[in-house]
């Protein structure tokens, strides 16, 4: 690691990486195979054990030595100390949670798996109930939320989860349906008209706390594959309904003055995380509940961002499924997020981004919807919003055009009312005004929009009729200016506008196999899904998406300074965000999109505004989806030869025949390139002559009045006769 690199590290984190002379002479040594001989070999409950576990905690600090004790079985051996052990206030517990604190926090997501074992999860579970029955003094408190982050811990790891998932009989309570016991234990007492069960927790900050962790290792254990084990206990223990006592409005119910209202907040907060996970998993539950009434009503009451934000979050994952698309334009929600989008002042550009994101899926595919977007001015609040360049505000604008684009997409699009709406009040001017001025990870998405409107044929006017206000350019000057930049990357040579290279007149072959084996290193890293594709320009391209897989939170937490990629509260970077979403850009090939505008508009809608280098460009973009089949089935032979597989002659014939064919378009875009540039060069010479004609011919006037000027003055002076002439004398030296 350089020293730059270590500058921006904390010394702690340098020793966990590098360590010191001393921990490195440990790692080489026999000691920690020793140490842990001694744990298991010898009697636990020892007073010389507690030495044995310190040494342990404290050689866990590099990294290296963290990593053999883990493999080594260290993590089940301490916690099966701690479940053994009667008195949970000794010193040995305290020693035990510390190394095994220590080991976690050093050794990372490789520590954390091998925590996915049935012993650990055994041992956690009789610690966790012996310290909740029989604890009650605050140190028991602070064990008992300890305990929840070491389980939050084991859980980051999904092997783990069919251990606190299992059970020995069904008369037993498994791990999971003993933290939703007490999850929800003290919530639906107070829901209870009877109230006869005493409450467990306080409102106190440690109560509070635990609270939250409980909610968090749950959150962790409901995910779509244990959707099958995980439903019953949820719907028996009432998880959901304990969840949604802290958004009652009632404020006669006793529990709404056990907080104050930071900490009312703080758990509002923390369950609308927990909430957003739930409905993606168990939908129909959290409607039977009408969880989301609740959430419109809540959105509704408060107006500060950060509980608007994780509201918006809840309701968007829930928008997506169909039987909540009515539901929540019957509670009017519509109204509710309008106001948001409209109120920049009091709502951040995030809060709008999540606004029109709700607005995306509602329509998605529900033509009522659409109906109600509409008559609701959305389409004038899609237009509002459309701007080719963005004031400075706090939040990421990259994400929020792709916002807008994709409401406009699934609100307007596909709706003949709507696009007609749409096209009346400017809608293809706003997209051309954009699409001249946006950023690199928009022009695709800008550009398949611009596709998907043309299609209704009331918009080409308007695409004819539009006319930069920088450049000075029109729309079929603008698509070509895009062709030539993406051509430019793609390493397309041309010499005096005519194509160099008719073999491959798309992609270079160099450059071919390096863009092909980006585009795969792109796709497996996973994709951020930025960009709707119209049908035409994804069979022109012909790739396709992955879906991303994320790594675990505790992963991304691993990560070394100059590799992180999130911020402190777990979200993705801007930055990080930002290249992801070039790295997409980048994947695609623009000029497929932009034959498609092309296809649809027409290839000569403003051929007689276009320069020779623009019309000889055309020539290439008219015949695209030729040129890229023949690439195509060229790569195919290719392979076929190197895989030393002979296809059969009608295979073969046909492959031949449009590598051809493809070769034909290609020959005689060339030629009529080569006219064209003919014909520029002609008319340049003309032009040139002309000019060099004009100076001729302005010299020779200039000359002709200077003579005519000089005769007529000659004439005008009078001959004297007694004046005679004299010759000039010649002087020889």
């Amino acid at each position: 690691m350089c020293i730059r690199d270590r500058n921006k590290l904390s010394p702690l984190t340098i020793l966990y990486l590098n360590g010191n002379r001393n921990l490195k002479g440990l790692l080489n040594s026999d000691v920690p195979e020793t140490l842990v001989d001694v744990l298991a070999a010898n009697d636990r409950f020892s007073d010389y054990m507690v030495y044995i576990v310190e040494a342990i905690s404290s050689c866990s600090l590099y990294r290296p030595i963290a990593h053999k004790f883990a493999n080594m079985g260290v993590v089940k051996d301490l916690v099966q100390i701690l479940s053994e052990t009667a008195n949970t206030q000794s010193i040995q517990v305290l020693a035990c949670i510390e190394a095994i604190w220590n080991i976690l926090e050093v050794g990372g997501k490789e520590v954390v798996d091998a925590m996915a074992l049935e012993e650990i999860a055994i041992g956690l579970k009789k610690v966790f109930e012996k310290v909740i029955k029989e604890g009650y003094k605050l140190e028991d408190k602070w064990l008992r939320n300890e305990l929840c982050i070491l389980i939050n811990y084991a859980l980051n790891s999904p092997l783990s989860h069919k251990f606190f998932l299992s059970k020995d009989t069904e008369k037993d309570q498994s791990f999971f349906e003993i933290l939703l016991k007490y999850a929800a234990h003290d919530e639906l007492n107070l829901l209870s008209e009877d109230k006869e069960e005493k409450l467990l927790f306080t409102s106190k900050e440690e109560d509070t706390e635990f609270k939250k962790l409980l909610w968090t290792s749950i959150s962790s254990l409901i995910k779509e594959e244990t959707r099958t084990k995980v439903h019953a206990p949820v719907v028996d223990s009432k998880f959901v309904n304990a969840l949604l006592f802290y958004f009652n409005t009632d404020q006669s119910i006793l529990a709404a003055h056990r907080w104050q209202a930071p900490q009312l907040r703080e758990m509002q907060l923390h369950a609308l995380s927990v909430i957003s996970n739930i409905i993606v998993i168990m939908p129909e539950l959290f409607r039977q509940v009408e969880g989301h009434k609740v959430l419109i009503r809540f959105l509704s009451q408060y107006a500060d961002t950060e509980r608007r934000l994780a509201c918006t979050k809840a309701i968007l994952n829930a928008a997506g499924h169909e039987f909540f698309k009515k539901e929540f334009a019957e509670e009017g929600i519509m109204d509710i997020l309008m106001d948001m989008i409209q109120n920049k002042k009091d709502n951040s550009l995030e809060l709008r981004e999540y606004a029109f994101n709700i607005f995306s899926r509602l329509c998605n595919n529900f033509r009522p919807n659409q109906k109600e977007f509409r008559r609701k001015g959305g389409i004038e609040l899609i237009m509002q919003n459309l701007l080719p360049s963005y004031p400075s505000e706090k939040g990421n604008v990259y994400t929020f055009v792709l916002a807008i684009n994709d409401c406009l997409w699934n609100a307007v699009y596909r709706n003949k009312r709507s696009e007609l709406h749409f096209i009346d009040v400017g809608g293809v001017f706003a997209i051309l005004d954009m699409l001249e001025a946006c950023d690199e990870v928009h022009k695709r998405v800008l550009i398949s929009s611009l596709s998907t409107i043309l299609e209704n044929p009331k918009a080409i006017p308007a695409f004819q009729k539009w006319t930069s206000t920088k450049g000075l350019i029109n729309g079929s000057q603008l698509l070509i200016k895009l062709y030539q930049e993406e051509d430019d990357r793609y390493g397309v040579k041309y010499g005096d506008g005519v194509l160099a290279n008719a073999e491959r007149p798309l992609t270079p072959k160099v450059l071919a196999k390096k863009e092909q084996a980006k585009g795969i290193a792109v796709l497996d890293k996973g994709s951020l899904s930025i960009s709707r594709v119209s049908s035409s320009a994804q069979a022109s391209a012909g790739t396709t998406l992955k879906k991303e897989s994320l790594k675990s939170f505790t992963e991304k937490l691993r990560e070394t300074a100059e590799q992180q990629r999130i911020d402190i509260n777990g979200n993705f970077s801007e930055s990080y965000i930002y290249k992801r979403m070039i790295e997409e850009a980048h994947v695609f090939d623009l000029r497929a999109s932009i034959f498609a505008v092309f296809y649809r508009v027409g290839f000569d809608a403003h051929i007689k505004d276009l320069s020779y280098p623009e019309q000889q460009r055309l020539e290439i973009i008219q015949i695209y989806p030729f040129l890229k089949n023949g690439e195509i089935w060229k790569d195919i032979k290719q392979e076929l030869e190197e895989t030393s597989i002979r296809p059969i002659l009608d295979d073969k014939h046909w492959m031949e025949t449009c590598i051809e064919e493809a070769t034909e378009q290609a020959e005689c875009a060339i030629f009529n390139q080569s006219l064209l540039a003919n014909d520029m060069k002609r008319g340049a010479n003309q032009q040139l002559e002309g000019y060099y004609t004009s100076l001729r011919t302005t010299k020779n006037e200039k000359k002709n009045a200077t003579t005519s000027r000089s005769g007529a003055g000659l004439k005008s002076i009078p001959a004297s006769p007694d004046i005679k002439p004299q010759k000039t004398p010649f002087h020889l030296f």
